[in-house]
């Protein structure tokens, strides 16, 4: 399910990048794997964060991630327009 949020997500923000330019880069691709530098390590610590989708701008990174994703894939009607 959480594919068809992704897929919708491409949708709007492609419009987004057409509007506005900018280079939009997908998960399921794991072309937005983002490493973390931590200060001070630990043990277990995150090493990387794979948001759904990345816009790369000239001035700006904009992560997305769906928190939510199974609960938007079970909805009976999905706008993401």
């Amino acid at each position: 399910m959480w594919q068809q949020v992704e897929r919708g997500g491409v949708t709007v923000f492609s419009r987004y990048i057409r509007r506005f330019g900018g280079l939009l880069r997908t998960g399921r691709k794991r072309e937005t794997i983002t490493p973390i530098a931590w200060e001070r390590p630990f043990l277990g610590s995150q090493k990387f964060l794979l948001p759904d989708l990345v816009i790369e701008q000239e001035d700006r990174t904009i992560f997305v991630d769906a928190k939510y994703k199974d609960q938007l894939g079970s909805s009976s009607t999905l706008s993401l327009a």
